[in-house]
């Protein structure tokens, strides 16, 4: 790899935290690692990254830089009093505060609260760097790559972005293993933890391990304004007041159908 910074963008899952791992094993040169908070991420990736990952980092010398979402000026809220320009919002209260749900038509979760706010520590330390991306071979379809017409090889689009464990054939099991291997425990998929892209078991643990945050995306889900049309579940019951109801009553949630289990949110880490 050519000599030039290398940061990696770290999303608290299993994907970049194998990658983490391995890229430091094989001795490759890593200059920073960045995480973009939410501010709404599940207590559990909180609770790692905070007894693993700094640690980790601290020992190695690594520079751990946690970044956010901030509001402009010209945002709704800072216009309307209810925040300053460029304070911190987390992406729970924005969507409380405007009355929306995340959903597939208005998906800029991943821009604003992720993509930018790396994008901007980026541009300010680490100019021309390298990013490491963790996206597993298992899911290749997300990396921003295609093959070379003459050549039938896999280029990357955008130079600055790599890949390493789909460059390494590193499934998902292939980065539970590096991170076992390594004496850790597995920070199991990271994301919102009102994410509507979820699976209902997210949910089913969410509502049982941590009641607070499913009722807060409850009252997020019933405040906006296309509800009951627009809501956070979109499978199974399709409402979370219906799963809560059913998990309360012991109704079979086979009764709402089958739940694929996959989450197509671009934040998704493993």
């Amino acid at each position: 790899m050519e000599d030039k910074q290398t940061i990696l963008s770290y999303g608290g899952g299993t994907n970049s935290t194998a990658l983490l791992l391995e890229w430091v094993k094989r001795g490759n040169r890593l200059d920073a690692v960045i995480f973009a908070d939410t501010g709404s991420e599940q207590p559990k990736t909180y609770d790692f990254i905070d007894k693993y990952v700094k640690p980790f980092c601290r020992e190695k010398n690594l520079p751990f830089h946690t970044v956010a979402f901030t509001v402009g000026k010209k945002s709704r809220g800072v216009m309307e009093g209810e925040w300053e320009d460029g304070q911190t919002v987390a992406i729970y209260d924005y969507y409380r505060y405007m009355e929306k749900v995340p959903s597939m038509m208005n998906r800029m979760c991943t821009a604003k609260w992720k993509i930018q706010p790396i994008e901007k520590l980026i541009k300010e330390k680490y100019a021309d760097c390298i990013q490491l991306i963790g996206i597993d071979a298992g899911e290749t379809k997300r990396a921003q790559r295609t093959r070379d017409p003459k050549t039938g090889e896999w280029v990357y689009l955008y130079p600055d972005k790599r890949y390493p464990l789909i460059d390494w054939e590193v499934d998902r099991e292939g980065c539970s293993k590096i991170i076992k291997e390594h004496g850790w425990p597995s920070p199991e998929k990271s994301g919102c933890y009102f994410c509507p892209f979820q699976p209902t078991d997210n949910w089913i643990e969410l509502y049982k391990k941590s009641p607070d945050l499913f009722n807060k995306s409850l009252e997020l889900e019933q405040g906006n304004t296309s509800y009951p049309k627009m809501t956070l579940l979109l499978r199974g019951p399709k409402r979370l007041d219906w799963l809560k109801r059913s998990l309360e009553t012991q109704t079979s949630l086979m009764d709402f159908g089958k739940d694929d289990n996959h989450i197509p949110c671009a934040c998704y880490d493993g």
